[in-house]
């Protein structure tokens, strides 16, 4: 999901409702299921909204171009030539998204942390809107989910082996919860990513639909 997280950094506040909520719902629904019509339609939704929404607009245009994204790179063909058009106004230049990288580990992987309320605003809507999340992103088409602390283990004797427990699972790269993965609750980072775990996630991931 790495290319999904264009640069950008956004101050506008999260809105956490849209003026037309049922065409909303609708496509991100849709989004949700990895279709790319309904991607490329939700960037226009937000185009429309920006001409409107005017507390919101540089939220509208940012998060617009990160649908059209999304929608080319699940090959939606006029989002193709729409993202093509760009490159040549734009040589050289990153298209401005809602979602900033936030620093990269050494095995190519890096992680944001993003409000709830951008996530849903955005079209996520499985996310609370009141809670703070953080992205891992991974391979193999898996993002790790960090939810809010839950739970905190002071240091042993020695001051050592202090640590903070969160609520972790793993979502596709449309950010939807994968059917028959339970979630790790109460956990820290180094268990969330055990292999065992990822590998059961991506089990499911490809038994899906079949």
């Amino acid at each position: 999901m790495g290319p999904t997280f264009l640069q950008a950094n956004l101050k506008t506040p999260y809105p956490s409702s849209h003026f037309d909520e049922s065409e909303f719902i609708r496509l991100s629904d849709r989004c949700a299921k990895g279709d790319s019509q309904a991607m490329g339609e939700m960037a226009e939704y937000f185009m429309r909204m920006e001409k409107s929404w005017a507390d919101y607009r540089a939220f509208c245009v940012l998060a617009s171009n990160f649908w059209r994204y999304r929608a080319a790179v699940n090959g939606n063909n006029e989002a193709e030539k729409w993202i093509d058009a760009w490159k040549r106004e734009h040589p050289g230049e990153n298209l401005p998204s809602v979602l900033a990288e936030n620093y990269e580990t050494e095995d190519g992987t890096y992680n944001v942390s993003v409000q709830g309320g951008l996530l849903y605003a955005l079209g996520f809507r499985a996310f609370d809107p009141h809670s703070e999340y953080y992205l891992y992103t991974l391979r193999d088409g898996l993002v790790l989910v960090s939810g809010k602390c839950v739970d905190h283990l002071g240091p042993d004797s020695d001051g050592f082996g202090e640590e903070w427990l969160y609520d972790h699972w793993y979502v596709d790269e449309n950010l939807s919860e994968i059917p028959g993965l339970e979630r790790m609750e109460k956990s820290s980072f180094t268990e969330a990513s055990d292999a065992k775990y990822k590998e059961k996630a991506l089990e499911l991931l490809r038994n899906r639909g079949k």
